[in-house]
């Protein structure tokens, strides 16, 4: 009588052992799952801000590169209106002012900032 009792225990015992062992494995299934998932999460965040901060370096180099651009077109520009003033005044200190014959480029040399020489 007992040793069907403990039979029937020990199938009892292992039918319950059985169903605990598949939701535990059912667990730990879900439980890779969610770890895989976060995974690819962390990989395709990391690699979005890798990308970000690359796209963000290249652009500031673009910048660097137009704004050095701009600065030699105003280097440039800066040469030639010196040139230009030293020109206009070496032309008006070796001519003779024109202010008797109402010709004379005052406009010219005072926009310019440069005194005639002989008036």
């Amino acid at each position: 009588m007992f040793g069907h009792q403990s039979e029937v225990l020990q199938e009892e015992f292992a039918k319950e052992r059985a169903q605990v062992d598949a939701v535990v494995a059912s667990i730990e299934e879900e439980d890779r799952r969610e770890a895989a998932a976060r995974k690819a999460q962390q990989v395709a965040t990391r690699d979005y801000v890798q990308s970000f901060v690359e796209e963000q370096q290249r652009l500031k180099q673009q910048r660097q590169r137009e704004l050095d651009a701009e600065d030699a077109r105003h280097a440039q520009l800066m040469f030639c209106t010196m040139h230009s003033l030293h020109a206009v005044t070496v032309h008006m200190e070796f001519s003779p002012c024109a202010h008797a014959f109402g010709q004379c480029g005052r406009q010219c040399h005072h926009a310019f900032g440069v005194a005639p020489a002989r008036c």
